[in-house]
């Protein structure tokens, strides 16, 4: 094991965002001057610019917004907000075991919406005073209604015979890209398995774990998978950050990836799927806060190159590139050269990779830094070989 882990672009390219970022300046100011009407609506300015004539009323009081198999209606009266969004019919299903995992829900993760029974269907449901609909709460609202929705529809058909309202709009891979992902995804399964196989042979067990992460992650990243597949995905993402001691985490991991192997190629095949969403599953980044959260591992990986340790570096550094996709839209100005330099740095010797994504992390976290001999360093774009 003298190279670093393969890695490949996205099957997905380029995901460009709705999001107005300089807006948010406006709806705060709004909500400040007690124009909470209009900060709600801002908010939908915000995510998407269209959604206000696609979705709205005459008067800009009632709005209906599609996202998967849910749709959100917001109804802006004089004094209140009332959020619902009707996501799944209980008519035919098991409805005992089915609203005790709903009660379970709204107990936790939901922290501002509830799911109520109304009429037979299940129903995502919150009311509050205007002037208590501050922005950063009605936009978490708004990402844990779509969120949620999205996370326990396929499961409560899956397991508790609920069915849809509206089947959701999907925009299937081709059969080619389809091909691509199951392969794809199973040779990042069996390389894992050799490099994991290769550290636990060396008592390494941090870098067997450290491979499992990375792995699970490369595969998000590639196919953006959805559905039950997804659950179970991130199900074992977060598993792999738990404090379990460290070979009980390895062995998990490696137990999920045994159940990939295994999986139904059809069933795999099924979750993927692009479909339009209203708030975004992942959060917006913006590069201030992007270099808060790398300071730790460019520092570590730093430490760890000034050691000559570029097996380590070549990890700290993919980890927290892939961690970053994983929990963020990154804009395209961010997100290329990273993923080019995860691409470039793939399958090289551990010398050879460390030092392309210690680049790529340097000259990111020190934008119009100098050389020695005091000229301009190339623009992080400019670096690996890009013109804008």
């Amino acid at each position: 094991m003298n190279v670093a882990p393969s890695f490949d672009l996205s099957l997905l390219g380029a995901k460009p965002s709705k999001v107005a970022a300089d807006y948010w300046d406006k709806v705060l100011e709004q909500y400040e001057n007690k124009q909470y009407k209009e900060a709600i609506i801002g908010i939908l300015r915000y995510v998407d610019e269209g959604l206000i004539e696609k979705t709205a009323n005459e008067d800009l009081s009632r709005f209906v917004i599609p996202h998967g198999s849910a749709v959100i209606h917001l109804h802006i009266d004089e004094d209140r907000l009332l959020v619902e969004a009707p996501f799944l019919s209980t008519k035919d299903a098991s409805q005992i075991p089915l609203l005790r995992q709903v009660a379970q829900i709204n107990f936790s993760p939901l922290n501002l919406a509830k799911i109520i029974l109304k009429d037979e269907q299940l129903v995502f449901h919150y009311t509050c005073p205007l002037i208590l609909c501050e922005p950063y709460k009605m936009y978490e609202l708004f990402r844990e209604i779509c969120f949620y929705a999205d996370h326990y529809d396929d499961e409560f058909i899956q397991k508790f015979g609920a069915s849809w309202l509206q089947k959701p709009v999907i925009h299937a891979f081709s059969p080619a890209e389809k091909k691509q992902a199951w392969e794809n995804m199973q040779a990042y399964v069996e390389e894992s398995f050799a490099y994991i196989e290769y550290f636990e042979n060396k008592r390494s067990f941090s870098h067997a774990w450290d491979i499992l992460a990375l792995t699970l992650w490369k595969i998000e990243y590639y196919c953006d998978p959805q559905g039950i597949f997804r659950n179970e995905l991130q199900k074992n993402i977060e598993a792999q950050q738990d404090n379990a001691p460290i070979i009980e985490r390895v062995n998990r991991g490696k137990e999920y990836l045994r159940k990939i192997q295994q999986y139904d190629r059809a069933a795999f095949e099924a979750d993927l799927y692009r479909t339009e969403r209203f708030i975004p599953i992942k959060f917006r980044s913006t590069p201030e806060n992007i270099r808060t959260n790398f300071e730790d591992a460019y520092q570590r990986a730093k430490a760890e190159r000034d050691a000559s340790d570029h097996l380590g570096a070549t990890i700290t550094l993919s980890s927290i590139f892939l961690k970053l996709f994983y929990y963020n839209h990154v804009e395209e100005s961010i997100a290329r050269p990273i993923e080019e330099a995860l691409v470039q740095a793939g399958a090289k010797p551990w010398v050879k990779s460390s030092e392309i994504l210690w680049q790529a992390m340097h000259r990111f976290m020190t934008p119009g830094s100098q050389t020695a001999n005091g000229q301009k360093r190339k623009s992080f774009w400019s670096f690996l070989g890009f013109n804008r």
